[in-house]
C-alpha cells in the first residue's frame, strides 16, 4: 500500500471520529428550522419589566442567544465573543436588528441580567465605538412555562445538575425573522463577522438557510449522571483512535527509512 492510500484512510478515520463528536453532542439540540418560536410567552427584562418576545422582536431580525447569568464555564466568553463580533458589523446593533439574550436559569433575577447587559453593551463599544439603541437589546429571565415553551420551539435541551446547580446546555445562537420564524442557527463560542452577517441578512429575508456551523460546543462543567456512560464511551473512542494514528504513524516512519516501498 502507498503512503498516499495510508494518508487518505488517516483523514478518513479523524473525519469519522469528529462525526462522532458531533452526533454525542447533539442530544442537547434538535433542528426546528422553519419553525415559530413561541414569540407569546412572557420574560423579565433587565430593568424588571414584563414583555413577550413578539414585542421585542418588534418586526426586526433579532439574535436569540441562551445562557444563563451565573454561569462560570462558558457562557461569558459566548457573550463576550458575541458583543465583539457584533461590535465589526456595520449595521447597528438595535437599529437594524435586535439581541435578545434569554437565561435558561429560572432562578436568575433581573438585577443579575442587568449586569450582564451593561458588560455586554461595554464589550460592543469598545469595539463599535457607537451607542447601540438600548430598546435593541434585551437580557431576560424568567422561568416555568415560557421558558420551557421557547427552549423547546427552538430545540434546545437544557440538563441541571441538581448537586451543583449547574446546567449543561449548546451554546447556540438562533436566527430570528421579523415574523417569529427560525431562519438559522450558529454553534459555537467566538462568531466571525461573515456567519453573523449571513444570519442576520437571512432573518431579515425570512430565508431559511442550511446550518452555517454544525459541531455544537455544550457548556457544561459538570456532566449529569445519565450522560456519564456515553461520555466514557467517547473518551475510549478518542483515546483509541489517537492511540491507533500514533502507530500508523510509527509504522510509515520506520518503513521510509528503511527504504522499504510502502
Amino acid at each position: 500500500m502507498t503512503s498516499t492510500k495510508y494518508f487518505f484512510i488517516l483523514i478518513c478515520l479523524s473525519s469519522f471520529f469528529a462525526k462522532v463528536e458531533l452526533f454525542a453532542s447533539s442530544s442537547y439540540f434538535t433542528s426546528q428550522l422553519g419553525k415559530s418560536v413561541d414569540v407569546r410567552k412572557v420574560f423579565e427584562d433587565e430593568e424588571g419589566r414584563a414583555s413577550d418576545l413578539n414585542s421585542l422582536i418588534s418586526k426586526k431580525p433579532t439574535l436569540l442567544a441562551f445562557v444563563y447569568y451565573s454561569c462560570p464555564n462558558s457562557c461569558e466568553l459566548l457573550l463576550r465573543g458575541l458583543a465583539l463580533s457584533l461590535s465589526r458589523i456595520d449595521r447597528l446593533m438595535g437599529d437594524k436588528y435586535n439581541v435578545i439574550v434569554l437565561s435558561i436559569d429560572p432562578l436568575d433575577k433581573a438585577s443579575l441580567a442587568a449586569e450582564r447587559k451593561s458588560e455586554f453593551l461595554r464589550s460592543y463599544q469598545a469595539g463599535f465605538k457607537r451607542q447601540p439603541r438600548a430598546d435593541g437589546v434585551h437580557f431576560l429571565v424568567g422561568g416555568g412555562a415560557s421558558l420551557l415553551g421557547v427552549t423547546q420551539s427552538v430545540g434546545l435541551k437544557v440538563i441541571r445538575d441538581e448537586k451543583t446547580g449547574e446546567y449543561a446546555h449548546p451554546g447556540v445562537l438562533a436566527f430570528i425573522s421579523p415574523d417569529g420564524r427560525i431562519t438559522n442557527y450558529l454553534f459555537g463560542l467566538n462568531f466571525s463577522v461573515a456567519d453573523l452577517d449571513k444570519g442576520l441578512d437571512g432573518a431579515a429575508q425570512g430565508k431559511i438557510s442550511a446550518l452555517i456551523k454544525k459541531f455544537i460546543v455544550v457548556c457544561a462543567h459538570y456532566l449529569p449522571l445519565e450522560a456519564v456512560q456515553s461520555q466514557k464511551m467517547m473518551g475510549i473512542i478518542r483515546y483509541s483512535s489517537v492511540l491507533f494514528l500514533m502507530i500508523m504513524g510509527a509504522t510509515l516512519y520506520l518503513y521510509s527509512k528503511k527504504g522499504r516501498p510502502v
